[in-house]
């Protein structure tokens, strides 16, 4: 069984008054959310160069995960048919499945790596943590990228969205913390640490996979449903 490891991490924010602007054709066509996950892989590549060069060269696959999808343009095109607004251009289609935000990222980062989308509700985060931990841990995958986006809607729609993305290894080399376990499990599973606790009670938004640019210590995330995961990361010895 192989280990897991935490080797950079970024959280960046899109708004309409965000600086960055890619040299791409692509640029202009692209939601909030789109652009606040192109811009944070942009931030991990300048934070982490050296590991993201060895991810690339291993084509470590991207889970990628936003609990509800491109929401606003997904609101667009179910408003115009409500409305009898047609014909509803294509380019919305595009904008509105879930993996759209990828294929950007993809495109202007000439990404040709396997990529998981999943819009699972409130626990997607955790579960494409998981999968990805899984994948890892039995030899499946060296390294992996873990995307979790959210955009917000404001009186004039989505104008602002938020991307955070976790680069795994296996190699504990410039690692800052090491995963324990991402599964389902109780409180019990953490011993005497006390766990953070996200419920679908207070909140539907996922929770963020990142404080301040690091994994909680150790988190419990239960849905609606009473489905729950448990994670715990240790320091590097």
């Amino acid at each position: 069984m192989n280990k897991v490891y935490l080797h950079a991490a970024v959280s960046e924010e899109w708004t309409a008054e965000s600086q960055l602007r890619l040299a791409s054709p692509f640029f202009r066509r692209m939601t909030a959310l789109q652009k606040s996950v192109v811009q944070a892989f942009a931030a991990l590549d300048a934070l982490a160069p050296d590991a993201m060069r060895k991810a690339r060269e291993q084509e470590a696959p991207i889970f990628y995960s936003s609990g509800f999808g491109e929401l606003s343009a997904m609101l667009q095109v179910t408003r115009a048919i409500a409305d009898h607004d047609l014909p509803v251009s294509p380019k919305e289609f595009q904008h509105s499945v879930q993996n759209a935000a990828l294929a950007y990222l993809s495109m202007t980062h000439g990404i040709r790596h396997a990529c998981y989308a999943l819009s699972g509700g409130f626990l997607s985060a955790d579960n494409c943590l998981q999968l990805a931990q899984l994948r890892m841990v039995h030899g499946l995958d060296s390294m992996s990228f873990v995307i979790h986006a959210h955009e917000y809607l404001g009186s004039n729609g989505a104008d602002r969205a938020q991307a955070e993305i976790l680069l795994l290894g296996n190699q504990a080399d410039n690692a800052l913390q090491v995963l324990d376990f991402c599964r389902e499990g109780t409180l019990d599973d953490f011993n005497s640490s006390s766990p953070e606790i996200f419920t679908e009670h207070d909140s539907r938004i996922p929770p963020w996979l990142l404080n301040q640019g690091r994994p909680l210590a150790a988190r419990l995330v239960r849905s609606l449903s009473g489905e729950s995961l448990v994670t715990r990361w240790l320091p590097i010895p």
